[in-house]
């Protein structure tokens, strides 16, 4: 498997991973964004051309093949088998112990199961002995995010992307952390100079133009924000992923005092809660919106009528 393909494998990004693309938060509260491995599929491929080559069908006969390899691993994890990849991933390494390979392979099925801690141990020693295995310095950057108690975790965080972003196999994953974790911060102006460098090396990507898209809108720059997100919208990918979308959209629109892009916000943040169970962390949050605009109107409306 060509080692982009394998790197895109277990990639963070929002609407991932970074990372965040189709995200959920890190943290609650968190602007940061989880990046699930089976929706980078669809979100990715411009940024690994190779990804688009494999097919569902192609992952599921690799899962279920009785070769122990690498390639059986991935596709575990794409197929989001965290436990049966984590086994497949044992054998191997009990095939060819000390393996660098496979090693990175069992960092990436452990941060598909968030073993954080065991993570970190074997990142840091895949990269003592080959330092230039830049997907590790990205994975140990967000077993940091995740675990961050203090601004000093962050900035350690921060030294790793910084470290990933240098190497340029996985610069736009290293710089769509970065912004994520800027924004984390607070420094929004870094996020979008970040989010900027990630969308040059993607092409383009939709974990870019989300990040673009939430950074301009940080800054009430509401119309560019729209313009970036609605441009993400025109891209293919998992329903959730555009529901994350659609609930960064439907905030810019509620910058507007326009009727109808008021009316578009509430269309949206309805269709996420019509279609999500009321426990997702996107269904609170959108319930949450839609209330404070009805509290709004209602406010403002003499008769006291609401939506």
């Amino acid at each position: 498997m060509p080692p982009g393909v394998r790197l895109a494998l277990a990639l963070v990004l929002c609407g991932g991973a970074l990372l965040g693309v189709g995200c959920t938060t890190l943290r609650s509260g968190s602007g940061l964004e989880d990046h699930a491995p089976k929706l980078v599929l669809y979100q990715m491929g411009s940024l690994f051309p190779e990804y688009s080559e494999i097919s569902m069908g192609q992952w599921s006969q690799l899962a279920t093949s009785q070769l122990i390899s690498l390639d059986k691993v991935y596709a575990l994890i794409v197929l989001n088998r965290p436990e049966q990849a984590l086994a497949a991933a044992r054998q191997y390494l009990s095939r060819h112990p000390g393996d660098l390979d496979g090693m990175e392979a069992l960092v990436n099925v452990l941060y598909a199961r968030k073993n954080l801690a065991l993570l970190a141990y074997h990142a840091r020693h895949v990269l003592a002995q080959d330092p230039n295995r830049t997907h590790m310095w990205n994975l140990l950057g967000l077993a940091h995010v995740y675990t961050a108690r203090t601004l000093a975790d962050f900035r350690e965080a921060e030294a790793y992307f910084e470290k990933a972003v240098s190497q340029a196999e996985s610069a736009a994953v290293a710089y769509l952390n970065l912004g994520f974790l800027h924004l984390e911060m607070g420094a929004v102006e870094r996020a979008k100079l970040a989010f900027a460098e990630a969308e040059d090396a993607c092409g383009g990507c939709v974990p870019s133009k989300l990040g673009l898209g939430i950074t301009l809108r940080r800054q009430n720059l509401f119309k560019e924000a729209e313009l970036y997100l609605r441009s993400a919208l025109k891209a293919p990918m998992a329903h959730k992923a555009r529901y994350k979308l659609y609930f960064h959209l439907a905030l810019t629109l509620t910058e507007s005092k326009d009727r109808k892009e008021m009316q578009e916000a509430m269309d949206l943040l309805v269709e996420i809660v019509s279609e999500l169970d009321e426990r997702d962390e996107l269904y609170i949050k959108s319930q949450a919106v839609i209330n404070e605009i009805a509290l709004n109107q209602s406010g403002s409306d003499p008769s006291g009528g609401g939506l």
